[in-house]
C-alpha cells in the first residue's frame, strides 16, 4: 500500500453503537500508524529508451539512500536515525516517517545495468535505467517488391 493513510483514533475498543457492526480485523487498522514500516511511494514509467523509477523519501539525505541494480533486481533502501527526544519535550502527535526502508523491483530483460543514474531533488529520488540498444524498439521499413 503506497499511499498516505489518514490518522485514525488509536483506540481499538469499539464505541457502543459500533459494536453491532464491529469487525475484529479493523482493530489492526486503528492501531498507531507509526508501528508500521515506512514504504516510499514509488512510480515506474517507461519510455522508448529508459525505465524511470521515482520514489518519495522526504527527509532522507542522499547519503542515507542506497540504490543497486543487480541481475535485473532494483533495490532501493534508506536509513534514517529517529530524532532523539529532547529533555522536556513530549510528542503530542507524530506522523513523520523515519527509520529504515527497503523496496525491490524486478526489471525487464534488456536493461543496461552499467549506465544507471540516480539523483534526488526535494526529497524525490529518480533512478533512470537505460534499455540496452538490443532491447529498444525498432521500426522497420516495409519495402515493396
Amino acid at each position: 500500500m503506497n499511499q498516505m493513510v489518514p490518522w485514525r483514533r488509536k483506540s481499538v475498543v469499539p464505541r457502543p453503537f459500533d459494536e453491532l457492526f464491529w469487525d475484529p480485523f479493523m482493530a489492526f487498522a486503528d492501531m498507531d500508524r507509526r508501528s508500521s514500516a515506512f514504504v516510499p511511494a514509488t512510480d515506474i514509467a517507461e519510455t522508448e529508451k529508459d525505465i524511470i523509477v521515482t520514489a518519495d523519501a522526504p527527509g532522507y539525505d542522499p547519503k542515507q539512500i542506497e540504490v543497486s541494480l543487480e541481475n535485473g533486481l532494483l533495490t532501493i533502501s534508506g536509513k534514517m536515525q529517529e530524532e532523539a527526544e529532547e529533555k522536556g519535550k513530549r510528542w503530542r502527535r507524530r506522523e513523520t516517517a523515519s527509520g529504515n526502508f527497503l523496496v525491490q523491483f524486478s526489471m525487464p530483460q534488456g536493461v543496461d545495468e552499467e549506465k544507471v543514474t540516480c539523483r534526488t531533488k526535494n526529497g524525490r529520488l529518480t533512478v533512470t535505467i537505460p534499455k540496452s540498444a538490443k532491447s529498444q524498439k525498432r521500426t522497420l521499413q516495409v519495402e515493396e517488391e
